[in-house]
């Protein structure tokens, strides 16, 4: 869908390279850079960055760069402001990423309320 969204909007003159910041047995970071095809060469556009530990979930133990990958090109198309909401990271990613236990503590993107019994 995002690659759908680009060419729609800029045809075959967008080019996007991903770059692997680090790929050890602890974390993934990877920069997916989005740069505009010209006669002069090519331009930056927006990039995006993602970073995750391979430890934390079924798919980042499977499948963290792959993972990884997608998420930066996510964030360098909604960089552009073309794709999406246009929100680069949600509150709830922000705290996950600080905490692994957030997950449980979110429900349907809502905090979950925990009721305190006296």
């Amino acid at each position: 869908m995002r690659l759908n969204k680009l060419r729609e909007h800029f045809g075959v003159s967008i080019s996007i390279i991903s770059k692997i910041i680090e790929n050890t047995n602890e974390k993934v970071c990877v920069e997916s850079q989005i740069f505009l095809l010209t006669e002069n060469g090519r331009v930056l556009l927006s990039n995006g960055f993602a970073e995750k530990k391979r430890s934390l979930n079924l798919i980042t133990r499977t499948a963290c760069l792959e993972f990884c990958q997608t998420t930066a090109i996510g964030r360098a198309c909604a960089g552009l402001g073309i794709i999406g909401d246009h929100n680069i990271a949600s509150v709830e990613e922000i705290r996950g990423a600080q905490d692994e236990s957030v997950p449980d503590k979110i429900v349907n993107n809502k905090p979950k309320v925990e009721v305190l019994k006296k």
